[in-house]
């Protein structure tokens, strides 16, 4: 957590013991359930102070205390082991962007980063923040962030903190905290009621003044934004020598920080930290209580009472999972009620008409994809985005009709695709065979409208995808022959270097999917797979999962299953996929890369054929076709003559958590009842609705309605 000036936290320590509770709330240590319950789940013996909290998932989380203390839970709090620092610095702020890529800031100037989970620590001191303890750390990606300290000093790294340059903040005071919404909005608070504001990256600041008529001696502690417009402060007067000053001032904001006004304030003279899952439902700590809020703020519940022991730090998982870390590293869990706190939405809304996307089509609130306008024939493509908070549609790329182009990829304001020459020649012969046209690998700048060729290699390069500044695909360029079935080995390309390498040397990866997340790429891979009869090609019948660490050049089998694994999608370290059974049978699996483990999350045996599930977060989505037992074409009836009827196929889109371990039907098939004769005989018939290809991020889903004449893609927020 934040640290203020010395003589603020001296006297933040004799008063805490000394603060009078009104008659009616709650004792010491218990709770306020009717919303869920509080768990002490942590209590510390080791005499230290304790500053920072972060969980990367509802696994794994992190809390960082003075000299050098890191403490690690991979079981959900239950147990925490120390982990070894290699500092003896006091350590104040801690963020983490994935399960890999993490950063811890405190005294003297010093940054720790790591990039393995924690194992490991690199520790340095950037040469603008030195002589001062660093207050809070911010970062929107793996790469882009920002540190700021006691001294006035805000630092920006758009390489993962390995090198840092000074922002102009206009001030030599304690900055506070500093929080981005993205990589261009952010705000940070100097504790004399100074506001900074950014909408630039922190290229620029503007400073504004909170001229409220506030207590004497109000300091600002916090700051939190929920979107680009609603924001809080949250504010300490421990250090006013009014004795008639008995709370502390919630600022609030709706215009993204321009104004400011003080909104409903709980009695606690030093309010520490807020954070708010929605514009309704949040948490604010204070000096020795936590408070609850419904109405985004208007009005606030005691929740939980640490009895004497200050409150440093609140940490939300997922948006709904809150945890609270106390000064003597106490460590709190709240509970929910499954049923009650976890009912995911059923509002969905369309999107358009053939619509075609990539496992990695969304970013943030961005949906990328191909978007193809038929009238007589095929008229128009495009590469279009569409904003699932405004839904507001974008066509950013006209593709010329005749060429081919593959779903898009976006990462930030980036987009890559894939595209080929697809000629009046080639459109005329009989045997198509695209692998043999040549395919490169484009980007397009969302922000500027550029767009540049990224491969000139005359074979194919397909598949493209992207994650910050690494682009990669899967390139045919070594393949032996030009006949079928081809074969592909993994290429990237740094965009800031701009340096393209080969990943695989094996030549060896039939089946075209592909994913990274951070620093790893994943991929299905033939190399074990049997040759044919006459020792030509590898069949389809043991596809393996593989997976390259980019940030220490190692490839790494996955998978030993003797059948096929294939489809692979990657998010935050963790791989799921899709298991073949038999030839319609196939369930969804998922592996953690940091523990090793792999576990099962489908059980129906009919996981559908020839799509990819998704993950983020904590949340798994894929299409199912276990109503119509496997069968999952539109198209194709089966038929129980005796009974006289018949049905189409079907799939549904089914969600698993997590964090619950529950399984969910998120989108449920309705099936059509009609008559036809077959052989002189009516036959009672239901075609069912065939959904498909689900991506999900964030608390968005996005899904496509498979029809005769062409599809339908529609959103669903799980909020």
């Amino acid at each position: 957590m934040k640290k203020l000036i010395a003589g603020i936290l001296a006297l933040l320590l004799i008063t805490a013991s000394g603060c009078e509770k009104d008659d009616d709330v709650t004792e010491p240590g218990s709770t306020y359930t009717s919303q869920g319950e509080w768990e002490l789940v942590y209590e510390a013996e080791d005499n230290k102070h304790y500053h920072a909290l972060y969980f990367t998932d509802v696994s794994n989380g992190w809390a960082v205390g003075d000299s050098g203390l890191i403490l690690h839970t991979g079981d959900g709090g239950y147990s925490w082991e120390v982990r070894e620092s290699g500092t003896e610095s006091d350590l104040h702020c801690i963020h983490f962007s994935s399960k890999q890529r993490g950063w811890i800031a405190g005294s003297e100037g010093t940054l720790g980063i790591t990039t393995d989970g924690g194992n490991t620590w690199a520790w340095q001191r950037p040469r603008d923040g030195s002589g001062g303890s660093f207050m809070d750390i911010c970062f929107t990606d793996e790469f882009t962030g920002w540190l700021v300290n006691n001294f006035g000093k805000i630092l920006h790294t758009e390489d993962g903190g390995v090198t840092w340059v000074s922002q102009d903040s206009g001030t030599g005071s304690a900055i506070t905290s500093v929080y981005f919404i993205d990589a261009e909005r952010g705000w940070a608070t100097i504790n004399e009621r100074i506001v900074l504001r950014t909408e630039n990256g922190g290229n620029s600041w503007n400073t504004a003044e909170a001229n409220l008529s506030l207590p004497g001696g109000t300091l600002f502690t916090d700051v939190f934004f929920i979107d680009g417009m609603n924001g809080w402060i949250t504010t300490t007067t421990a250090a006013s020598s009014d004795s008639r000053v008995t709370y502390s001032p919630l600022l609030y904001t709706t215009d993204g920080g321009e104004s400011w006004f003080v909104q409903a304030s709980p009695p606690d003279k030093w309010l520490r930290r807020i954070r708010l899952a929605d514009k309704d439902v949040g948490w604010l700590i204070g000096n020795e209580s936590l408070f609850y809020t419904e109405d985004g703020g208007n009005s606030w519940i005691l929740q939980l009472d640490s009895g004497g022991d200050p409150f440093v730090d609140i940490c939300l998982v997922d948006n709904l999972y809150p945890w609270v870390l106390s000064y003597t590293g106490n460590i709190y869990k709240y509970t929910t009620n499954v049923e009650k706190n976890i009912a995911y939405s059923t509002e969905s809304w369309e999107i358009g008409e053939h619509w075609q996307y990539s496992p990695q089509a969304v970013w943030g609130d961005t949906l990328v994809a191909g978007e193809y306008i038929f009238g007589n024939g095929l008229e128009g493509q495009y590469i279009s985005t569409y904003n699932l908070q405004t839904r507001e549609k974008q066509r950013i790329r006209e593709i010329p009709v005749d060429y081919r182009f593959e779903e898009p990829s976006i990462c930030e304001d980036k987009v890559v695709w894939s595209s080929c020459y697809y000629s009046q020649e080639f459109q005329m012969s009989q045997q198509k065979d695209f692998d043999t046209l040549n395919w490169d690998v484009f980007l397009i700048n969302l922000k500027t409208g550029e767009v540049h060729q990224i491969t000139t290699d005359v074979h194919a390069q397909r598949s493209a995808r992207i994650y910050g500044d690494t682009i990669v695909w899967l390139d045919n360029r070594h393949e032996e022959d030009e006949e079928y079935p081809h074969y592909y080995d993994v290429y990237a390309y740094d965009l800031k270097t701009e340096q393209e390498r080969r990943l695989t040397s094996t030549n060896s990866i039939m089946e075209q999917s592909l994913g990274i997340s951070g620093d790893f790429v994943v991929w299905s891979d033939s190399r074990y797979a049997s040759l044919s009869p006459d020792g030509d090609y590898r069949q389809h019948d043991n596809n393996e999962i593989y997976v390259y660490d980019l940030s220490r050049n190692q490839e790494r089998r996955i998978t030993t299953y003797p059948g096929t694994d294939c489809s692979p999608v990657i998010d935050n370290g963790r791989i799921v996929w899709r298991r073949e059974w038999k030839a319609t049978e196939s369930d969804i699996f998922l592996h953690d890369i940091e523990s090793g483990q792999e576990t099962q999350i489908s059980e129906s045996g009919y996981a559908v054929h020839l799509y990819y599930p998704a993950i983020y977060g904590e949340y798994i989505v894929w299409a199912d076709a276990r109503l119509t037992h496997g069968n999952s074409s539109g198209d194709c009836f089966g038929l129980d003559e005796a009974a006289g009827v018949s049905e189409s196929g079907s799939a549904e889109i089914y969600l698993h958590d997590l964090r619950t371990q529950q399984e969910t039907l998120l989108v449920p098939s309705e099936g059509t009842e009609f008559t036809q004769r077959l052989a002189q005989k009516e036959i009672k018939s239901t075609r069912w609705q065939v959904w498909l290809n689900p991506v999900v991020h964030g608390d968005f889903v996005i899904y496509t309605l498979s029809r005769q004449i062409g599809s339908i893609t529609y959103a669903l927020s799980l909020r």
